[in-house]
């Protein structure tokens, strides 16, 4: 089959081919991205059979987490590590979303 690109409003992807969110748990406790996580998306950005990455599900706030080690995205001391995922998914021409998430009822309870 060959690759097709995709018109999706203003925004073209190179492939109709999307990476659903897959939660991985390989953020640091505190939700920071690691080099781990990084080699995770950059290798399947690589590929080049990929038009769009969504990120695994990302806490928008400390309440919100629903596991150890789920990416942050609820402070701006997020945002280095969040800028250099994104920059090893688009090295490839692949785009980058993310999943925003509140684990809702199903966050664990603080004492």
């Amino acid at each position: 089959m060959m690759k097709q690109s995709i018109q999706v409003g203003t925004m073209e992807l190179n492939s109709r081919i999307i990476m659903p969110p897959v939660a991985t748990y390989q953020s640091t406790e505190d939700g920071k991205v690691t080099d781990t996580m990084l080699d995770y998306y950059g290798k399947r950005a690589k590929s080049g059979n990929l038009g769009m990455i969504i990120t695994e599900h990302s806490y928008i706030m400390k309440q919100g987490k629903a596991k150890a080690k789920q990416l942050s995205i609820s402070s701006d001391d997020d945002i280095d590590g969040l800028r250099k995922l994104t920059d090893v998914i688009h090295q490839s021409g692949t785009k980058a979303m993310a999943q925003l998430n509140h684990a809702g009822s199903a966050a664990p309870s603080r004492s």
